[in-house]
């Protein structure tokens, strides 16, 4: 895991070993954070990243 930021806000991601041997997104979190406390978290997924749009 490795600390990221997204747009400025903290983005914690999770990579994950390909079958190559090298390592790939899995996860990317990305908090939105307001007087010291997490008020939204957005998750982003690889499958939801790699998927086609519907036809």
């Amino acid at each position: 895991m490795w600390k990221v930021t997204a747009n400025g806000q903290p983005a914690p991601a999770a990579y994950v070993r390909g079958p190559g041997g090298g390592h790939r997104l899995h996860i990317l979190q990305v908090f939105t954070i307001m007087e010291g406390l997490v008020t939204h978290n957005r998750r982003l997924s690889t499958q939801a990243a790699h998927s086609s749009p519907r036809q």
